[in-house]
This record gives structure tokens, sequence and C-alpha cells, in this order.
């Protein structure tokens, strides 16, 4: 029961999030097309959009869409990833000798598309993008990412001077001056 508990307040691994934000981007946009029409979905670049393609066509389908490779479809729908960005920031303690966390934000971008086949009308036509921000710990970064995909790794920062200097600093000296106290109000 322990297992199952640390498990699920795991931080979500990049890629979960990246797929989370892309699921909002493609619910969104399946919007423009009427509920038990088809649609041909296409994801731009072909190379490196295969790990949200599956999060998409999902997300056509559970809205009642009828997703298809069809050129005779009724809607057309395209998603083009135009950024998709892991940023850690602000390596830092969680409190004076908490592990060490930092800020993360995964943000996506894509350029979407929806015409109408029959009729040729461009329902749909900008970039739409999605990001989320928390914090991790640290020794957690290398478990987020996916060593497979580039686009789910980041940059880890250093830490700052007062992670690495000021606090350790300023705890010795409140041991310092609890011992001092500790052996004054005695005598």
């Amino acid at each position: 029961m322990v297992a199952q508990e640390d498990e699920s307040s795991r931080a979500p691994t990049n890629l979960e999030v990246i797929q989370t934000l892309t699921r909002q981007v493609s619910d969104s946009v399946v919007t423009f097309v009427k509920p038990a029409d088809s649609v041909r979905v296409t994801l731009r670049p072909m190379e490196t959009a295969w790990y949200v393609q599956g999060i998409v066509l999902q997300s056509v389908s559970e809205r009642g869409r009828i997703p298809t490779q069809s050129l005779s479809a009724s809607y057309e729908m395209e998603l083009a990833i135009l950024t998709v960005e892991v940023a850690y920031a602000n390596v830092h303690r969680n409190g004076l000798f908490g592990a060490r966390v930092v800020d993360r934000t995964v943000s996506v971008e894509f350029f979407v598309k929806v015409v109408q086949a029959n009729s040729g009308a461009i329902l749909l036509n900008k970039n739409i993008a999605r990001s989320v921000s928390d914090i991790v710990d640290a020794s957690e970064v290398e478990r987020l990412e996916n060593p497979a995909i580039p686009a789910t790794r980041g940059v880890l920062p250093k830490e700052g001077f007062f992670s690495t200097i000021l606090e350790p600093l300023a705890a010795l000296g409140a041991l310092a001056v609890a011992v001092y106290l500790l052996f004054h109000v005695r005598s």
C-alpha cells in the first residue's frame, strides 16, 4: 500500500505532461468538427509527432468524431508542432535542510488548421499554446525525462548562491547560537 502512495504522489513525467497539454489543444480543436463526422487528422512534423499522435486520435474519437486517413473525410484537421519545451529554473531547497527542488515549466505550441472538405471553408487557422508549471524534486529529473525523446529533456540550472553558501552558513550560525544559549542559560 505504501508503494501505491509513493507512485501516486510522484510528479508526472515530462512526456505525460506534454501529452496532457496536447490533449487540451486537441480537445479544443476538435470542437470545430461536427459530431459523428469523419475527420482526416494530420500531425506534423511526422518524424517527431509520433509521441502525441495516439493522444490526438484518442481525443478525436472520444469527442464523437471519426478519425480516418481517407481523402474523402468530411473535415481535415492539421496539427503542426511548433515548439515543445521543458524548462527548469530556480533550484532551491525545500526548507532549511529539505531536498533540492526545481521549478519545471512544460510548454507546447501547435499551429492548427481545420478545413471543411466539401466547401473548402477554413474553420480554424491559428497557433495554440499551452503550458503548465510545477515544482519537482531535483533528484527526480532524470526519471521525468525520456532519453529517446529530446523534447522531454531540459537543462537543469545550478543551485543559486543562497542555497549553496548562505543557507548552510545560516544553519551553522543558528546551531552555534543555540549551543551558546544552551550553555549560557544553564550557568
